[in-house]
Protein backbone atom coordinates (compact mmCIF):
# COMPACT_ATOMS: atom_id res chain seq x y z
CA UNK A 1 0.00 0.00 0.00
CA UNK A 2 2.70 2.40 0.67
CA UNK A 3 4.54 1.86 -2.53
CA UNK A 4 1.68 2.30 -4.23
CA UNK A 5 0.75 5.52 -2.98
CA UNK A 6 4.79 6.46 -3.51
CA UNK A 7 4.08 6.02 -7.08
CA UNK A 8 1.12 8.21 -7.33
CA UNK A 9 2.83 11.17 -5.57
CA UNK A 10 6.04 10.98 -6.95
CA UNK A 11 6.07 14.68 -8.39
CA UNK A 12 5.80 15.55 -4.66
CA UNK A 13 9.11 13.74 -3.32
CA UNK A 14 10.90 16.48 -5.81
CA UNK A 15 10.25 18.56 -2.45
CA UNK A 16 13.74 19.50 -0.38
CA UNK A 17 14.20 21.88 1.93
CA UNK A 18 17.20 24.28 0.41
CA UNK A 19 19.42 27.19 1.88
CA UNK A 20 20.33 30.08 -0.37
CA UNK A 21 24.70 29.52 0.04
CA UNK A 22 25.39 30.48 -3.68
CA UNK A 23 26.18 33.51 -5.57
CA UNK A 24 24.10 34.83 -7.84
CA UNK A 25 21.66 37.23 -9.11
CA UNK A 26 17.74 37.72 -8.97
CA UNK A 27 15.56 38.45 -11.59
CA UNK A 28 11.64 38.92 -11.42
CA UNK A 29 10.70 38.12 -14.93
CA UNK A 30 7.16 38.43 -16.20
CA UNK A 31 5.52 35.64 -18.23
CA UNK A 32 2.04 36.50 -18.66
CA UNK A 33 0.22 39.69 -16.82
CA UNK A 34 0.20 39.84 -13.19
CA UNK A 35 2.46 36.80 -12.93
CA UNK A 36 6.38 36.97 -12.51
CA UNK A 37 9.05 33.90 -12.09
CA UNK A 38 12.49 34.27 -10.02
CA UNK A 39 15.27 33.67 -11.87
CA UNK A 40 18.88 33.10 -10.81
CA UNK A 41 21.64 33.73 -12.38
CA UNK A 42 25.30 32.39 -11.63
CA UNK A 43 27.01 33.60 -13.98
CA UNK A 44 29.68 31.58 -15.72
CA UNK A 45 31.20 31.74 -19.24
CA UNK A 46 29.68 29.83 -22.12
CA UNK A 47 26.58 27.97 -23.63
CA UNK A 48 23.57 28.24 -21.48
CA UNK A 49 22.71 26.09 -18.83
CA UNK A 50 18.99 26.38 -17.40
CA UNK A 51 17.79 24.65 -14.46
CA UNK A 52 14.39 23.14 -13.33
CA UNK A 53 13.24 22.12 -9.95
CA UNK A 54 10.90 19.51 -9.18
CA UNK A 55 7.40 19.77 -7.75
CA UNK A 56 7.56 21.64 -4.82
CA UNK A 57 10.97 23.02 -5.54
CA UNK A 58 12.65 26.22 -6.36
CA UNK A 59 15.63 27.20 -8.29
CA UNK A 60 17.13 27.42 -5.28
CA UNK A 61 17.25 23.41 -5.13
CA UNK A 62 20.53 23.75 -7.40
CA UNK A 63 22.02 26.42 -5.49
CA UNK A 64 25.49 24.31 -4.40
CA UNK A 65 24.73 21.89 -7.98
CA UNK A 66 24.82 24.42 -10.45
CA UNK A 67 28.16 25.77 -9.63
CA UNK A 68 29.50 22.23 -11.35
CA UNK A 69 29.18 24.22 -14.51
CA UNK A 70 29.35 28.04 -14.28
CA UNK A 71 33.21 27.19 -15.62
CA UNK A 72 31.56 26.12 -18.96
CA UNK A 73 28.39 27.64 -19.24
CA UNK A 74 26.43 30.52 -18.17
CA UNK A 75 24.12 28.97 -15.88
CA UNK A 76 20.43 29.79 -14.46
CA UNK A 77 17.39 28.31 -12.62
CA UNK A 78 13.91 29.06 -12.88
CA UNK A 79 11.41 29.14 -9.97
CA UNK A 80 8.11 27.60 -11.17
CA UNK A 81 5.03 29.87 -10.29
CA UNK A 82 2.81 28.51 -7.32
CA UNK A 83 5.80 28.49 -5.90
CA UNK A 84 8.00 31.73 -3.29
CA UNK A 85 9.37 34.00 -4.78
CA UNK A 86 7.40 33.42 -8.14
CA UNK A 87 4.07 34.29 -8.48
CA UNK A 88 1.23 32.35 -7.61
CA UNK A 89 -1.66 32.35 -9.05
CA UNK A 90 -4.87 30.71 -8.37
CA UNK A 91 -4.78 27.02 -9.13
CA UNK A 92 -8.07 26.94 -11.95
CA UNK A 93 -8.71 26.86 -15.72
CA UNK A 94 -5.10 25.75 -16.96
CA UNK A 95 -3.05 28.43 -14.83
CA UNK A 96 -0.94 24.89 -14.29
CA UNK A 97 -1.23 22.84 -17.70
CA UNK A 98 1.96 21.23 -18.66
CA UNK A 99 2.20 23.73 -21.83
CA UNK A 100 1.35 26.38 -19.95
CA UNK A 101 4.47 25.46 -17.43
CA UNK A 102 6.65 24.69 -20.21
CA UNK A 103 5.35 28.24 -22.22
CA UNK A 104 6.73 29.96 -18.79
CA UNK A 105 10.05 28.73 -19.25
CA UNK A 106 9.95 30.00 -22.58
CA UNK A 107 8.82 33.37 -22.14
CA UNK A 108 11.91 33.00 -19.52
CA UNK A 109 14.31 32.49 -22.31
CA UNK A 110 13.19 34.73 -24.43
CA UNK A 111 12.70 37.93 -22.15
CA UNK A 112 16.51 37.11 -21.48
CA UNK A 113 17.51 36.53 -25.07
CA UNK A 114 19.02 32.70 -24.06
CA UNK A 115 19.55 31.25 -26.87
CA UNK A 116 19.24 27.54 -27.60
CA UNK A 117 19.99 26.00 -23.82
CA UNK A 118 20.41 23.21 -22.72
CA UNK A 119 17.68 22.66 -19.67
CA UNK A 120 18.01 20.53 -16.65
CA UNK A 121 15.37 19.38 -14.68
CA UNK A 122 14.74 17.50 -11.80
CA UNK A 123 11.63 15.31 -11.29
CA UNK A 124 8.74 17.35 -12.34
CA UNK A 125 10.19 19.18 -14.60
CA UNK A 126 10.33 16.46 -17.16
CA UNK A 127 7.02 17.40 -18.56
CA UNK A 128 8.02 20.97 -18.85
CA UNK A 129 10.97 20.03 -20.59
CA UNK A 130 9.04 17.19 -22.68
CA UNK A 131 6.63 20.14 -23.66
CA UNK A 132 9.11 22.10 -24.97
CA UNK A 133 11.00 19.64 -27.04
CA UNK A 134 7.51 18.66 -28.39
CA UNK A 135 5.91 21.91 -29.43
CA UNK A 136 9.64 23.60 -30.15
CA UNK A 137 12.24 21.61 -30.36
CA UNK A 138 14.51 24.43 -32.49
CA UNK A 139 14.49 26.62 -29.25
CA UNK A 140 16.72 23.85 -27.20
CA UNK A 141 19.89 22.64 -27.42
CA UNK A 142 19.57 19.41 -25.61
CA UNK A 143 17.74 17.96 -22.16
CA UNK A 144 18.71 16.57 -19.20
CA UNK A 145 16.45 14.56 -17.25
CA UNK A 146 17.33 13.83 -13.59
CA UNK A 147 15.35 11.41 -12.76
CA UNK A 148 12.72 13.08 -14.71
CA UNK A 149 11.99 10.89 -17.60
CA UNK A 150 8.76 9.40 -15.93
CA UNK A 151 5.19 9.00 -17.47
CA UNK A 152 4.50 13.32 -17.48
CA UNK A 153 7.46 13.66 -19.74
CA UNK A 154 7.60 10.31 -22.06
CA UNK A 155 3.76 8.28 -22.39
CA UNK A 156 3.88 6.58 -25.75
CA UNK A 157 0.41 5.64 -27.09
CA UNK A 158 1.03 2.30 -27.27
CA UNK A 159 1.44 1.97 -23.23
CA UNK A 160 -1.07 2.71 -20.97
CA UNK A 161 -1.00 5.09 -18.78
CA UNK A 162 -3.87 5.36 -16.14
CA UNK A 163 -3.36 9.07 -14.98
CA UNK A 164 -2.30 10.25 -18.46
CA UNK A 165 -5.07 8.31 -20.16
CA UNK A 166 -7.62 9.92 -17.39
CA UNK A 167 -6.82 13.37 -18.35
CA UNK A 168 -6.28 12.59 -22.13
CA UNK A 169 -10.04 11.27 -21.96
CA UNK A 170 -11.25 13.65 -19.52
CA UNK A 171 -10.18 16.70 -22.48
CA UNK A 172 -11.57 14.73 -24.97
CA UNK A 173 -14.88 14.48 -23.07
CA UNK A 174 -14.68 18.31 -22.56
CA UNK A 175 -14.35 18.87 -26.40
CA UNK A 176 -18.12 17.03 -26.54
CA UNK A 177 -19.69 19.09 -24.42
CA UNK A 178 -18.18 22.39 -26.19
CA UNK A 179 -18.30 21.45 -29.51
CA UNK A 180 -20.86 23.79 -31.19
CA UNK A 181 -21.09 22.28 -34.79
CA UNK A 182 -22.29 18.83 -36.16
CA UNK A 183 -18.35 18.29 -37.34
CA UNK A 184 -16.66 19.05 -34.38
CA UNK A 185 -19.22 16.62 -32.38
CA UNK A 186 -18.75 13.95 -34.73
CA UNK A 187 -15.02 14.77 -34.51
CA UNK A 188 -15.33 14.75 -31.12
CA UNK A 189 -17.10 11.71 -30.37
CA UNK A 190 -15.11 10.12 -32.51
CA UNK A 191 -11.64 10.39 -30.39
CA UNK A 192 -13.68 9.68 -26.98
CA UNK A 193 -14.67 6.27 -28.65
CA UNK A 194 -11.10 5.98 -30.10
CA UNK A 195 -9.36 6.15 -26.06
CA UNK A 196 -12.15 4.11 -25.09
CA UNK A 197 -10.30 0.52 -25.32
CA UNK A 198 -6.89 1.63 -23.64
CA UNK A 199 -9.31 3.02 -21.08
CA UNK A 200 -10.92 -0.06 -20.11
CA UNK A 201 -7.59 -1.57 -19.95
CA UNK A 202 -6.32 0.64 -17.61
CA UNK A 203 -9.45 0.58 -15.49
CA UNK A 204 -9.06 -3.52 -15.53
CA UNK A 205 -5.51 -3.09 -14.46
CA UNK A 206 -6.70 -1.25 -11.82
CA UNK A 207 -9.12 -3.39 -10.60
CA UNK A 208 -6.30 -5.62 -9.85
CA UNK A 209 -3.31 -3.35 -8.79
CA UNK A 210 -5.90 -2.10 -5.78
CA UNK A 211 -7.78 -5.74 -5.44
CA UNK A 212 -6.31 -6.30 -1.98
CA UNK A 213 -4.91 -3.07 -1.01
CA UNK A 214 -5.86 -2.53 2.60
CA UNK A 215 -7.90 0.26 3.02
CA UNK A 216 -6.06 3.88 4.65
CA UNK A 217 -6.61 4.61 8.91
CA UNK A 218 -9.22 7.18 9.52
CA UNK A 219 -6.13 9.40 10.72
CA UNK A 220 -3.76 8.60 7.27
CA UNK A 221 -7.66 9.56 5.15
CA UNK A 222 -8.05 12.96 7.07
CA UNK A 223 -4.34 14.16 6.61
CA UNK A 224 -4.08 13.89 3.29
CA UNK A 225 -8.05 15.82 3.04
CA UNK A 226 -6.18 18.30 4.74
CA UNK A 227 -3.16 18.52 3.15
CA UNK A 228 -4.62 19.00 0.09
CA UNK A 229 -7.19 21.93 1.41
CA UNK A 230 -3.83 23.72 2.21
CA UNK A 231 -2.82 26.49 -0.70
CA UNK A 232 0.12 24.39 -1.50
CA UNK A 233 -1.74 20.95 -2.22
CA UNK A 234 -4.21 22.57 -4.18
CA UNK A 235 -1.50 23.82 -6.83
CA UNK A 236 -0.14 20.22 -6.71
CA UNK A 237 -3.20 18.73 -7.59
CA UNK A 238 -3.78 21.30 -10.05
CA UNK A 239 -0.18 20.45 -11.61
CA UNK A 240 -0.86 16.84 -11.58
CA UNK A 241 -4.04 17.16 -13.37
CA UNK A 242 -2.30 19.56 -16.04
CA UNK A 243 -0.37 16.69 -17.14
CA UNK A 244 -0.12 15.70 -20.46
CA UNK A 245 1.07 13.08 -23.12
CA UNK A 246 4.22 13.34 -25.08
CA UNK A 247 4.97 11.05 -27.61
CA UNK A 248 8.00 12.51 -29.62
CA UNK A 249 11.18 14.12 -27.76
CA UNK A 250 13.73 15.16 -30.95
CA UNK A 251 16.91 16.57 -29.80
CA UNK A 252 19.86 15.90 -27.70
CA UNK A 253 18.84 14.20 -24.46
CA UNK A 254 20.57 12.58 -21.13
CA UNK A 255 18.36 10.89 -18.93
CA UNK A 256 19.44 9.65 -15.24
CA UNK A 257 16.88 7.15 -13.39
CA UNK A 258 17.35 6.34 -10.07
CA UNK A 259 16.47 2.76 -10.58
CA UNK A 260 15.86 1.41 -8.41
CA UNK A 261 16.24 4.45 -5.48
CA UNK A 262 17.28 4.13 -2.07
CA UNK A 263 14.57 3.24 0.13
CA UNK A 264 17.16 4.10 3.05
CA UNK A 265 17.07 0.09 4.14
CA UNK A 266 20.24 -1.81 4.72
CA UNK A 267 20.93 -4.45 2.38
CA UNK A 268 18.79 -7.68 2.92
CA UNK A 269 15.34 -8.95 2.52
CA UNK A 270 13.26 -6.13 2.93
CA UNK A 271 15.73 -4.29 0.22
CA UNK A 272 15.36 -6.94 -2.33
CA UNK A 273 11.72 -6.80 -2.09
CA UNK A 274 11.88 -2.91 -2.57
CA UNK A 275 14.17 -3.15 -4.86
CA UNK A 276 11.93 -5.74 -6.86
CA UNK A 277 9.35 -3.16 -6.31
CA UNK A 278 10.58 -0.13 -7.64
CA UNK A 279 11.68 -2.10 -10.84
CA UNK A 280 8.52 -3.62 -12.05
CA UNK A 281 7.06 0.45 -11.18
CA UNK A 282 9.80 2.56 -12.97
CA UNK A 283 11.97 0.11 -15.14
CA UNK A 284 9.58 0.29 -17.59
CA UNK A 285 9.61 3.75 -17.55
CA UNK A 286 13.05 3.97 -18.40
CA UNK A 287 13.12 0.76 -20.94
CA UNK A 288 9.96 2.36 -22.96
CA UNK A 289 12.25 5.98 -22.65
CA UNK A 290 15.42 4.29 -23.97
CA UNK A 291 13.42 2.45 -27.19
CA UNK A 292 11.26 5.52 -27.67
CA UNK A 293 13.59 8.57 -28.09
CA UNK A 294 16.59 7.25 -29.88
CA UNK A 295 18.57 10.85 -29.28
CA UNK A 296 18.71 9.79 -25.31
CA UNK A 297 21.35 8.58 -23.61
CA UNK A 298 19.87 6.40 -20.70
CA UNK A 299 21.83 5.97 -17.39
CA UNK A 300 20.68 3.79 -14.65
CA UNK A 301 22.32 4.40 -11.31
CA UNK A 302 20.91 1.87 -8.81
CA UNK A 303 20.02 3.17 -4.76
CA UNK A 304 20.26 6.53 -6.14
CA UNK A 305 17.59 9.19 -3.99
CA UNK A 306 14.89 10.44 -6.37
CA UNK A 307 17.22 13.99 -5.45
CA UNK A 308 19.76 12.35 -7.80
CA UNK A 309 21.94 15.18 -8.31
CA UNK A 310 22.36 15.28 -4.81
CA UNK A 311 22.76 11.85 -3.64
CA UNK A 312 25.29 11.02 -6.75
CA UNK A 313 26.46 14.33 -7.49
CA UNK A 314 30.07 13.42 -8.54
CA UNK A 315 28.43 10.77 -11.08
CA UNK A 316 25.68 13.04 -12.42
CA UNK A 317 28.59 15.91 -12.88
CA UNK A 318 30.62 13.42 -15.12
CA UNK A 319 27.66 12.34 -17.01
CA UNK A 320 26.22 16.01 -17.46
CA UNK A 321 29.71 17.26 -18.72
CA UNK A 322 30.13 14.62 -20.99
CA UNK A 323 27.20 15.09 -22.41
CA UNK A 324 27.23 19.03 -22.86
CA UNK A 325 30.78 18.14 -24.40
CA UNK A 326 29.65 16.25 -26.65
CA UNK A 327 26.97 19.35 -27.80
CA UNK A 328 29.26 21.43 -28.28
Amino acid sequence: MIFLIATACLGALAQVTTTDVSAHRVEMVAVEPGVKLEVLDWGGTGEPLVFLAGLGGTAHSFDTFAMNFTKDHHVYGITRRGYPASDVPEPVNDNYDSDRLGDDVLSVLTALKIERPVLAGHSFAGEEMSSIATRFPNRVAGLIYLDAANRYAFSPSDRGDFQIDTLELKRRLNDVLSAISPTETRAAIDAVIGALPQYEKDLQQQTRDWAHAPDMAPTAYADVVKERATPEGKIEIAALHGERRYTQINCPVLAIFALPHDHGLPPGPERDAADAWDLKQFGPLADSFEAGVPTARVVRIPHAQHAVYKSNEAEVVKEMKAFLKRLN
